[in-house]
């Protein structure tokens, strides 16, 4: 009976702590091989969590839904005091099945933001021409948006001082 008890936790342990190469293949627990996430100042950053899941939240967690953009943050700069971005809104995949949750990136609902991150306030959701006019009345034409991708995958690699390697005040390079 103990030889047996033995056997079944060696068998979980030795699946629980198995390296997967094949993802499909094993059971997933914690992030994806493809989530990441990254500093954009001042106790910001970057998650992604999932396909569709990208947006800007505080490091600490957060009440209130204000102090975040939503996802699906596909493009984003910041500076010192700013964080801007572009956001794609998202639908259900699927209509017809009321019961069905996961959400896809809705193209035809294109959002722009601001976040000051120093005094934690969202400005948005802006049309791309409203977006322009508001970074010329907050002095932020210097940003320039850029795919969040630029990191995808690395996990933790490439980045220097929670900011991308060659990255400069924040802005990809």
């Amino acid at each position: 009976m103990k030889r047996t008890i033995c056997l079944i936790i060696t068998f979980f342990c030795a699946i629980l702590t198995s390296s997967c190469t094949v993802p499909t293949s094993c059971v997933a627990f914690g992030p994806g091989t493809q989530d990441y996430r990254y500093d954009v100042g001042n106790g910001y950053i970057l998650v992604r969590s999932s396909a569709h899941e990208i947006r800007v939240v505080p490091k600490g967690g957060w009440q209130n839904d204000n102090v975040t953009i939503p996802p699906k943050v596909v493009e984003i700069a910041w500076n010192d005091t700013y964080v801007i971005a572009k956001q794609l809104g998202l639908k259900k995949a699927n209509p017809d099945a009321p019961n069905s949750s996961y959400k896809i990136p809705d193209e035809n609902k294109v959002n722009y933001w601001i976040l000051n991150t120093i005094e934690r306030q969202r400005y948005g959701p802006y049309t791309e021409d409203e977006f322009t006019e508001k970074l010329i009345e907050f002095e932020l034409t210097d940003l320039i948006l850029k795919d969040v991708g630029g990191c995808q995958g690395c996990q933790g690699e490439g980045v220097s001082g929670g900011r991308f390697s060659g990255v400069s005040g924040g802005r990809f390079s």
